[in-house]
């Protein structure tokens, strides 16, 4: 479920281009790793989950 709501996310832009999300290219060989995004989102989804447990 959350790969689908990263998926739909893409189209905003700014998912996987945050300064802090690391690119690596050198001839054939690629690297890719959103460290910056992977903050922003788990951030996002503590701050929904505490949400969701302080409202039950």
């Amino acid at each position: 479920m959350i790969g689908i709501v990263v998926c739909l996310l893409e189209k905003i832009g700014w998912i996987g281009n945050l300064p802090g999300d690391f690119f690596y290219r050198k001839g054939n060989v690629s690297f890719y790793f959103p460290f910056a995004t992977c903050v922003v989102l788990s951030i996002v989804a503590s701050l929904v989950i505490g949400i969701i447990s302080k409202l039950r």
